[in-house]
């Protein structure tokens, strides 16, 4: 019954429009009829070309809407939601990290799709190249340069369907793009494993990895982008293809395209190759890293401190110049940050330390004490609010 009432709707709407139209042409071109005698001069036209557009962008939404309701979607075949300009909701789909940073003409796309499943993509890249329209994929919306959204000439596949995240039997981890960092770590907090990434919370796994994946351990353990064994992704053509980590000297034509593949999604432009459906990891175990220890100590900015541990990383650096590094034990990561105050709080100075044992069951030293004892020293205004 419902998509019967909502065909014969449907016949309305369009009866609608076709009035709305030839009434409204029809009332607008009465001062062109010279055979009408100035009656262009006495009786002003009912409907405006202004209010005419306005009806038809009215009757254009019900009729989407109505569309809609009876399963008739924007793109066909696609199962999951999908938001244009008009659509309730549409303006809250389309903000991510740089909708502040750019103007509007490159931050509002023709559509936002949210796909359900492997299929719903392949139909949008298909609907997309029947329409000359480009895609763009998304995980986060954290892509700083707006590449993760577009004008009216992009559609954006918004990926948070995409959040499977599980050990598998081989000892790889599988996880979609849309899993956030924070989720992450914690998970593989219980599973006592873990590969190096960012830590802004929010930051999605899908982008993340695709740019490398920088975080405070790329020093001693690399990147993201380093640990990623193998990924599924649908190309252009609707195509679904699990590329692997390539051979050194790759021998046949598939080993090719797929080392230039592999290479060219995590290179640094997530998105332009393909939609990434899901990573496989292969993940640092802590029992291989026994003797591993870390320390982070956060403090208000204080001039001198911050000096005294500049002069800490001066002697480091001085020490590889010299090539006298192997007065330092290996694995050692000192990092230190500055992030500007905002009223009330004072500028914060951030002591990162990290010692990796890349060798396994080497205990650390006491390398880092000098740098912790200064970073604790002086006046700290932090201490009442971190204690």
């Amino acid at each position: 019954m419902k998509h019967n009432i909502s065909k014969n709707l449907l016949i309305l709407l369009a009866c609608g429009i076709s009035i709305e139209c030839s009434a409204a042409e029809g009332l607008l071109d009465l001062d062109k009829d010279e055979n009408r005698s100035g009656f262009e001069n006495k009786v002003p036209p009912l409907v405006t070309k202004e209010l005419q557009v306005e009806s038809l962008g009215y009757f254009q939404g019900l009729l989407r809407w109505s569309l809609k309701f009876i399963g008739i979607n924007d793109i066909p075949n696609f199962s999951g939601n999908i938001y244009q300009k008009g659509d309730r909701g549409y303006i809250d789909k389309i903000k991510q990290y740089a909708t502040t940073s750019y103007s509007a003409d490159k931050m509002t796309p023709f559509m936002v799709a949210y796909p359900a499943n492997e299929h719903d993509i392949k139909w949008a890249l298909k609907f997309a190249l029947e329409n000359g329209k480009k895609v763009v994929a998304r995980s986060g919306g954290h892509q700083y340069s707006g590449k993760s959204s577009g004008n009216q000439d992009t559609i954006v596949l918004s990926m948070d369907n995409f959040t499977t995240f599980k050990r598998l039997e081989n000892g790889l981890v599988e996880v979609g793009p849309c899993v956030k960092l924070t989720d992450l770590a914690s998970q593989f907090k219980k599973w006592h494993i873990t590969i190096p990434h960012g830590i802004c919370p929010q930051v999605n796994i899908g982008g993340h990895a695709q740019t490398g994946g920088y975080g405070h351990l790329k020093r001693s353990f690399g990147l993201a982008a380093d640990y990623v064994q193998a990924f599924d992704i649908i190309l252009a053509d609707g195509s679904l293809k699990t590329v692997t980590r390539p051979k050194v000297l790759p021998e046949t034509d598939e080993e090719r395209l797929n080392q230039e593949i592999f290479r060219g999604v995590l290179g640094g432009n997530a998105g332009s190759f393909g939609i990434i459906t899901k990573y496989f990891l292969n993940c640092i175990k802590d029992e291989d890293h026994k003797r591993s220890w870390g320390e982070s100590n956060i403090r208000a900015y204080n001039n001198s401190v911050f000096k005294d541990l500049m002069k800490e990383a001066q002697e480091w650096t001085q020490l590889i110049e010299r090539k006298e590094d192997d007065k330092l034990l290996e694995g050692l990561d000192f990092m230190l940050s500055v992030e500007s105050g905002t009223w009330p709080l004072p500028p914060i100075l951030l002591v990162e330390l990290v010692y990796s044992d890349p060798h396994n069951n080497v205990p650390y030293n006491g390398q880092f004490d000098s740098i912790i004892k200064k970073a604790k020293g002086g006046r700290n205004l932090l201490t009442p609010i971190l204690d």
